[in-house]
Formats: structure tokens, C-alpha cells, sequence
């Protein structure tokens, strides 16, 4: 494309060459509508400076005219002064302004010929919904399942189970011909490329760092849920944990900072201690106390641990974190200590829930035996 500069002599001569570039079938109709438009634009521009002059303010052009606001139609003196104005400007034109009437009415279809849309609520649309839906919800891709957290706590399910479980959730959104329809948010939600996903799970207790893309089994202590508290005199707890130490110094001493360094460090197993005594010495006061600082979820107090804790579905082993023996027998102390010393040192535990893949997770669950 090449861009061609020339000098003409008059406006008149550029009018023509333009003429001649772009209707070079009709170069006279088109001079005498370029030099016509050339000569409005100015006389709607003089009128327009006239206005301004006179603090009116014009609102618009409107083809070869003006629209300025306020009512005149009934002043015809406001013409007959910017009609003069014009001719004094242009002494070898003789022109004529007009005022235009024009309707004020308006018109409109009867309400049931006009077409009603349906607006979508913002809270129905699949992104408002995938946004709350994933505080809760996520997708596990080596597990091949889904987490929904309740209550802080992770329920594991099966595909199958979380559309049975959210198939009546829909969103709503505008087809082709802009109607609305409803869709089935859990069938969008498990197709959608970026559902909201981890590689893997796994028990991270404080201080790990969980990576990223693994998701932290851990749930923090009921305690460390309570914001607000009234601290009171807890010697009446110490005395009883020294009554069940037979008031020896040092088992007390070591038992109150074993307890301390689990709770602070609970990523760093530890030894498991072994109670001894009669029925009713308060053994199982003091658990009751602790189950309540951890909270039921991370503690787990069982008479059958062949089948509770490595057994063939040990489930609840999944959460917990502090482990009661209770009142294992001499025999079943015997034919169980091989197993027991393997879960206090080894690093890994294995998980089998009925109806659910076994999974593997970092153990640093803490094992108590109780013995009478």
C-alpha cells in the first residue's frame, strides 16, 4: 500500500481527486455530496459556537442539524437570532432554519407480547456453587476417590456414593437460544478438568510440612479448637496421675513430660507406657481425661485389639492418635507383644476399612497397655 501526499489548491481540488478515488463511475454526484457534507459540517459547527456563546448547551448532532436543550417551539425569536447569525457568517448564502417537531409520546408492546427473560440467580451458577462446594470437597487422583471434610473430619467415598450423595444439587445456565435449564452440578463437578484435586494422602502432625499436592490427614487436638477457656487449678489432676505413679518422683516427673511431648511434638513417636494395677484405682479416670483433650476421633480405647487394631478392618485406626490397651490378659500380653512392639517403632501403618481400599499413612499414633 503506498500513501500519496500532495498539495492542493483549495479544499475544492482535494474534494475532486477523493471524488475521483472512490466513485470513479459517478466523480460528479460524488464531488457535489463531498463539497455539500464539507459545507454543513460548518454551518452546524458556526451554529454550535453561536449556542455556546450564549451559555446553551447543545446536546447532540442529529444528521444536518442540532438538538439543544430546553423548549423553544414556542419562541420563534431563538430561531430567527441563530438563523441571522448564520447568513451574517455566510453573506453570499441565504438560508432558512427550521424547528423540527418531534413526538414526546411513547409507545410499547402490551406486556403479554414481549418476551420475558429468566434471570439466573448468582448463587444457581456452577461457578458460585463449585466455589463452596470445594471448601468441602475434593478429589484424591491415586486413591482414585473423594474427601468431604465434616465437622474437620475427612469422610472418604467412592464415586458412586458422592453422586448419590449430591445428585440432587442442579445449577442453571442459558442454552443456545437463551432459556434456561438446570444441569446436574455433581456430573459437571467430577468432569470438570479443574476439579480441585490432590495427588495422595497422608498424616503430616505438626512439625511436617504437608506438600501441596498431598492432602494432611491430620486433624489438630479438640483442645486446640477452644478460644475461650478459664484457666483453674489443676492439682487435683497432677495428684491423681502421682497416685497412679505409687508417688515415685521420677515416673511421675517422666510420665507428665511423655504426656507434654506428645501433645507438642506429635509427629515424634515415642515409648508405650504400661499401667498396672487393681480394678477401680482410677486408671481409666484419667484416659477419660485425656480422651477429652484430644478429643474421640484421635482416641481409641478397645478390649479386642486383634480385631480393632490389626485386625482384618481396622478402620478406626484411620483417625486415631492415642491408643488404649485396656485390660489385656496375661495370655493375651504374651501372644500380642510381637505385634504391639511392631506398631509402636514401625514408621508406616496400614489401614483396611470394609467396603474401601487399604491405604498407608505415616504412623505416629501412641500406645497405651493397660493391664490389671
Amino acid at each position: 500500500m503506498m500513501t500519496i501526499l500532495g498539495l492542493f489548491k483549495s479544499q475544492e481540488d482535494f474534494v475532486l481527486q477523493q471524488a475521483m478515488i472512490y466513485k470513479p463511475n459517478n466523480v460528479e454526484g460524488s464531488f457535489v455530496n463531498r463539497v455539500l457534507c464539507i459545507y454543513e459540517n460548518k454551518f452546524l459547527q458556526t451554529i454550535a459556537e453561536f449556542l455556546h456563546s450564549r451559555n446553551l448547551e447543545r446536546a447532540e448532532y442529529a444528521f444536518d442539524g442540532l438538538l439543544v436543550y430546553g423548549d423553544y417551539y414556542n419562541d420563534p425569536s431563538f430561531v430567527q437570532e441563530v438563523q441571522d447569525h448564520l447568513n451574517n457568517t455566510f453573506e453570499t448564502l441565504n438560508m432558512t432554519l427550521t424547528m423540527k417537531p418531534h413526538s414526546t409520546a411513547i409507545t410499547y408492546d402490551y406486556l403479554e407480547n414481549l418476551e420475558v427473560v429468566e434471570e439466573i440467580d448468582e448463587h444457581e451458577t456452577y461457578d458460585y456453587m463449585n466455589e463452596e462446594f470445594e471448601k468441602t470437597h475434593f478429589k484424591i487422583i491415586n486413591k482414585s476417590f473423594y474427601i468431604k471434610e465434616h465437622n474437620g473430619n475427612p469422610i472418604f467415598m467412592k464415586k458412586c456414593n458422592l453422586v448419590d450423595s449430591c445428585e440432587h444439587l442442579h445449577f442453571k445456565e442459558l442454552d443456545k437460544e437463551g432459556n434456561v435449564k438446570q444441569n446436574s452440578f455433581i456430573q459437571a463437578w467430577t468432569t470438570d478438568p479443574k476439579v480441585k484435586s490432590y495427588v495422595d494422602i497422608d498424616t503430616y502432625p505438626p512439625p511436617l510440612k504437608c506438600p501441596d499436592n498431598m492432602y494432611n490427614l491430620w486433624v489438630p487436638f479438640a483442645m486446640e479448637m477452644i478460644d475461650q477457656y478459664e484457666q483453674k487449678d489443676i492439682s487435683i489432676f497432677l495428684n491423681h496421675i502421682k497416685i497412679l505413679c505409687d508417688h515415685e518422683e521420677k515416673t511421675y516427673d517422666y510420665f507428665i513430660k511423655w504426656l507434654g511431648q506428645m501433645i507438642q511434638y506429635p509427629a515424634d513417636k515415642t515409648i508405650m507406657i504400661l499401667f498396672q494395677g487393681a480394678e477401680g484405682c482410677g486408671k481409666g479416670m484419667l484416659f477419660k481425661i485425656i480422651e477429652f483433650m484430644m478429643g474421640n476421633k484421635k482416641y481409641l480405647e478397645t478390649t479386642s485389639p486383634e480385631r480393632d487394631v490389626w485386625g482384618q478392618f481396622n478402620g478406626l485406626m484411620e483417625s486415631s492418635f492415642f491408643v488404649y490397651l485396656n485390660a489385656l490378659s496375661k495370655k493375651q500380653s504374651m501372644e500380642t507383644e510381637h505385634r504391639v512392639k511392631g506398631l509402636v517403632t514401625d514408621p508406616m501403618i496400614q489401614i483396611n476399612t470394609k467396603g474401601k481400599d487399604s491405604i498407608s499413612e505415616n504412623d505416629g499414633k501412641c500406645f497405651h497397655w493397660i493391664k490389671r
